[in-house]
Parts: structure tokens; C-alpha cells; sequence
């Protein structure tokens, strides 16, 4: 998986770019991986976030009963006991898994990810995932 990626990145000139974003600009602004369905945008967001423990939103949180809210809270924002014993500082990281499925199948949680995504980005990376750039 990490030669795919790096591939990727380097084909696309994008290594210096993602490496600047991970270690400080991910603070300013999250990233967006568009394109066709099966090209591997979420392979590609999973590289990225090689270093971090991915928090996953994705069509399968539709059958949640938790909303977006309580399960960030309870996930992403919340320590775990194992992040303590890791040699290296391990942080999450966001991942919102092809924005448009969510858009079509879910309105409540698509509405709570605008909402989420107009607050300011602290400590975790984001990453959104979209098949097109038809809509905002």
C-alpha cells in the first residue's frame, strides 16, 4: 500500500505538498480527493493518513444510530488508552468517504457534515472524498 501511494504522489508532483499539509497546513484548511468511482481516492486518503489513526465517515454510518456528533465525540475526540503506550505521538485523522453517497442516501448526516465542516480544524486532519465537484 505505501509504494501505491507514493506512486500516486509522486506522479502527480504531490509528496512535498502532503507532507507540508500533514506537518501544519492541515490546520488551515482539510484536503479533498475527487474523482471517478474505484480509482482508489480512499487507498490514496489511507496513505496520507499512514501515520494517524483514521476516523472513517462513510455510507455504511448511515445504518448508525449515533449521530455525527455523539460519534466524534466518542472517537475522535475522546483518548484512547492504547494512544499512551505508542512510542511516536499517534493522532487521529477525519476521513468523510465519498460525500456524494452520503449526499444521496443520508440528508440528516450530509447536513451534519456542512455543518461540521464550517467549524475551525484544531488538532486532526481532514480529509473529504468526493466523486465530483458538481456541488459545494
Amino acid at each position: 500500500m505505501d509504494n501505491y501511494g507514493d506512486y500516486i504522489l509522486s506522479l502527480l508532483n504531490k509528496k512535498r505538498f502532503i507532507k507540508q499539509w500533514i506537518d501544519t497546513k492541515y490546520q488551515d484548511k482539510p484536503l479533498i480527493i475527487y474523482g471517478n468511482s474505484g480509482i482508489g481516492k480512499t487507498s490514496l486518503a489511507n496513505h496520507i493518513f499512514k501515520d494517524f489513526i483514521p476516523i472513517t465517515i462513510n455510507i455504511d454510518f448511515c445504518k448508525n444510530s449515533k449521530t455525527l456528533d455523539e460519534y466524534l465525540k466518542l472517537s475522535l475526540y475522546k483518548k484512547s488508552i492504547t494512544m499512551m503506550f505508542e512510542p511516536n505521538n499517534v493522532y487521529k485523522s477525519l476521513i468523510f468517504d465519498d460525500l456524494n453517497d452520503i449526499q444521496k442516501n443520508d440528508k440528516q448526516l450530509f447536513k451534519s457534515i456542512i455543518k461540521f465542516s464550517k467549524q475551525p480544524i484544531t488538532n486532526h486532519p481532514i480529509i473529504y472524498i468526493i466523486n465530483s465537484l458538481d456541488n459545494k
